[in-house]
């Protein structure tokens, strides 16, 4: 398989909105299996608007392989069905169509529980969860970067992505449902606390990793930690992405309280993490492409 070596400019925005769009689906699916009438108020906005994420995804994917115009010719706007641009293409494919469906279900049909209904939810959350893991797999198969020769990358990824459906997900929650259901937050904020914790641990290793793993990626780590790099990395990706949404959630969780402008305001910090870290992620890459330096 040739490995995709080629990156422009757009790719950051399309990791961001594929991860955001396929964890907002997972989840909304996940609430329609568990209760589709309890939830309703929640699933029906989620499941259109990780159809509008994902559809931003494909424009974003579609512009930057230079031919935006051959979108609605999807099998002849990709020469190289080997790259993993076009993999991801496809992979976004179905997770559209999984997600029409489900808007469509969750708009359409009464919200009742039916085996099919919780075959398709199953199915939806798996499309979706692959659609998080492709998205940090992408640059793990670039051998030439190696920078993303690690496992870590998709960890990371796969953690932000869930990070930030977590948190759009419990804004609509939040907003949308009557307000005594609303106010019982504890298990979205028990998510919040987990997700941000393990997605510290993981950027904690990976920064290890560039330090340590060899003198070839020693370099990208001091970008992030003392470089060109570290004031967006320190501010947006751990203070805005990480500590200040694990803030909010641990004071819910403590007082039993969740203000609607604090949830927004997590939502609004997870979601500028999330995009800031696969903007930097790239930049220490294509900074520094191959093991020689």
């Amino acid at each position: 398989m040739e490995v995709q070596t080629a990156w422009q400019g757009l790719l950051p925005l399309y990791l961001f909105l594929g991860g955001l769009g396929g964890s907002t689906l997972a989840l909304a699916a996940w609430l329609d299996v568990l209760a589709p009438k309890r939830y309703r108020r929640t699933v029906r906005p989620c499941a259109w608007s990780a159809l509008l994420f994902l559809i931003l995804g494909v424009i974003i994917l579609l512009a930057d392989t230079g031919t935006p115009f051959r979108a609605l010719l999807l099998w002849n706007s990709f020469s190289n069905p080997t790259s993993w641009l076009t993999i991801g293409a496809w992979t976004l494919a179905a997770a559209l169509c999984g997600n029409l469906a489900l808007s469509l279900v969750a708009s359409c049909c009464a919200p009742r529980r039916s085996i099919l209904r919780s075959i398709l939810g199953v199915a939806f959350i798996i499309v979706c969860s692959a659609t998080c893991i492709y998205t940090g797999v992408l640059l793990m198969t670039s051998s030439a970067i190696v920078s993303w020769n690690t496992v870590l990358v998709p960890a990371l990824f796969v953690l932000s992505s869930l990070n930030s459906g977590t948190a759009f997900v419990s804004c609509i929650y939040r907003l949308k449902e009557k307000a005594k259901r609303a106010r019982r937050m504890t298990a979205w904020n028990g998510l919040t606390v987990f997700l941000t914790t393990a997605e510290s641990v993981v950027t904690g290793l990976y920064l290890s990793w560039l330090a340590t793993s060899s003198p070839a990626t020693l370099p990208a780590a001091q970008l992030l930690i003392d470089g060109v790099l570290s004031l967006p990395f320190w501010l947006f990706v751990v203070g805005a992405g990480l500590v200040i949404p694990w803030a909010i959630a641990l004071i819910g969780l403590l007082r039993h309280k969740d203000p609607k402008w604090l949830v927004i305001l997590s939502a609004i910090c997870t979601l500028i993490g999330a995009c800031a870290l696969r903007f930097l992620i790239l930049a220490i890459g294509l900074r520094f492409p191959v093991g020689l330096i």
